[in-house]
């Protein structure tokens, strides 16, 4: 954190950073080649808040949520509250505590996942009420209606989003995920790919979600290199060794299928498919059975 004793006044601290990173975005946006809307250009400009310390916490907050642990999902918590509490008018913490809300319901890791996803929906809509011209608050509301299954209503507040930012790239891949769990993969495929040409340094859960619509599509060579890079960047994940030892099992390589499961169970030996079961907002239940599928055809769980 800049403070007076770095050398800092406060009104320089906000010019001097925020021009700064409007320099780098422009680079960006010019090596990516884009083309920006005038929305887009008019909110490059614009961050949701005058407040220093508001602006800190949500950017360590966004960085902590990324990382997808559940420590990391905790401090992203603390980090958005904090961001509130500095400046309870900036929009962007509330859609982060709505996707730390959906990662706790989607990991497992409250005792009451339908309170999970009523806070989600809640942040999520706080933040649009607050900057309906946001896309990260339209992004964090379709997502939070994707985890209640409601695919055309996620789809819809996608859409919105589009409609603010189509070079936003997690946008672009929360698009990706909800086509993939409504039963489209290829049209996922296509959405990733925007998102990871947007932003070359992508999160490493959008490995695995890439790797869900090639499994949904019966690609299982290519999601298991995908799940291999992915559990490579991160490898405390278990969603990915569950989806890898079926995609295993699908093709007959039962060793490698039994290990990967090994391993997810050293990871959390607490596992339950049930409980993914119940959390994945699959459209159809038939694309979870293929997984299911997978696995009993190694011998799993």
């Amino acid at each position: 954190m800049f403070t007076h004793q770095d050398g800092f006044c406060e009104g320089r601290d906000l010019t001097d950073i925020f021009e700064t990173q409007d320099e780098v975005v422009q680079k960006i946006v010019g090596v990516l080649a884009v083309t920006l809307t005038k929305r887009e250009q008019e909110r490059l400009h614009r961050r949701g808040t005058s407040n220093i310390e508001a602006y800190e916490a949500w950017l360590r907050a966004r960085e902590s949520l990324a990382r997808g642990t559940r420590e990391s999902v905790i401090e992203a918590k603390a980090l958005h509250r904090r961001a509130i509490a500095l400046d309870p008018r900036f929009a962007a913490p509330h859609a982060g505590l709505a996707l730390a809300s959906i990662s706790d319901y989607a990991s497992g890791w409250t005792a009451d996942p339908a309170q999970a996803l009523d806070d989600a929906e809640r942040w999520a809509r706080r933040a649009v009420e607050l900057n309906p011209d946001e896309p990260v608050g339209r992004m964090a509301l379709g997502s939070a209606l994707l985890w209640r299954r409601n695919h055309s209503g996620a789809l819809a507040a996608l859409r919105d989003m589009m409609s603010l930012d189509p070079n936003y790239a997690q946008g672009q891949s929360a698009m990706g995920l909800t086509l993939m769990y409504a039963g489209q993969p290829a049209e996922a495929l296509q959405a990733f790919s925007v998102a990871m040409r947007l932003d070359p340094h992508f999160a490493p859960i959008v490995l695995h979600f890439v790797a869900q619509a090639h499994f949904a599509l019966g690609d299982h060579d290519a999601a298991i290199k995908l799940l291999k890079e992915r559990i490579a960047r991160n490898p405390g994940t278990d969603s990915s060794r569950m989806l890898l030892a079926a995609a295993y099992g699908h093709l007959g390589q039962i060793e490698e299928a039994r290990a990967a499961w090994a391993e997810l169970l050293k990871i959390n030996p607490d596992f339950s498919l049930e409980q993914r079961e119940r959390a994945l907002p699959y459209k159809n239940a038939s694309d979870f059975q293929r997984i299911v599928e997978g696995l009993a055809k190694a011998g799993l769980p």
